[in-house]
């Protein structure tokens, strides 16, 4: 979401209005063999695309994936089972269940990342992955443990490259938090949709900032970015 955003960011972005947001959090605690991560939601795509990149082999799939596009397909083609799909609106919740090689399930995270994969993963030890079944109401609490994951250390530095790419890190830390404020300053829209109020709600880019805290044992390191979305 930092810099220029893919166009399925937008969709993300609907609920908000003008002012201050919690949107993401993660944290995170490491020892000698592996680390653990506890972190909200807008990070369960990213988690799992990390385990099944790094995890070797079969793996236990079961979960709920959110999609705007019919997957069905795409999902059986790589072994797993259908339990159900239901169409919400304009989205598809799609129960899905099955073993999967590690490689097919990346395949789903690259490919649809404008999905939400609510899915748990377990592989060969330590990784595995846990989410809940359903994404969060409108208007709660940031659920900073939406979604709970292990890995083997020989993944840090994928994992820091990822989560952690704006500060410098010299050593492998023992903790490690890290949360977003969206802070919409305006919404921009064409002129033609300014005096309808539901497809302005729906079609304005969000614009403003991100404020990226970032703390590693300790130390605090804070920076913003721009963002039209």
């Amino acid at each position: 979401m930092l810099g220029k955003p893919e166009p399925w960011v937008h969709r993300r972005l609907v609920r908000y209005g003008r002012g201050n947001f919690e949107i993401a959090a993660l944290k995170t605690t490491f020892t000698s063999s592996k680390f653990k991560v506890n972190a909200s939601i807008e990070y369960a795509n990213l988690l799992g695309e990390l385990i099944t990149s790094q995890a070797k082999g079969e793996g236990d799939v079961k979960g709920n994936i959110i999609a705007w596009s019919e997957l069905e397909d795409e999902i059986q083609k790589r072994g797993l089972t259908i339990i159900k799909s239901k169409k919400k609106g304009e989205r598809r919740v799609i129960e899905v269940q099955g073993r999967c090689r590690a490689d097919k399930i990346t395949e789903l995270y690259t490919n649809y990342p404008e999905s939400i994969f609510l899915l748990n993963l377990k592989f060969e030890s330590p990784y595995m992955l846990r989410c809940k079944k359903n994404p969060p109401r409108p208007g709660n609490p940031l659920d900073e443990d939406f979604c709970s994951a292990t890995f083997g250390i020989s993944a840090l530095q994928k994992f820091m490259d990822e989560v952690a790419f704006d500060v410098e890190i010299k050593h492998t830390p023992k903790n490690m938090k890290i949360s977003h404020i969206l802070m919409i300053e305006e919404l921009v829209a064409p002129p033609e949709i300014q005096n309808n109020p539901s497809r302005f709600r729906v079609e304005a880019k969000r614009k403003g900032k991100i404020k990226r805290v970032v703390e590693i044992d300790g130390n605090r390191v804070e920076r913003e970015y721009a963002i039209q979305a």
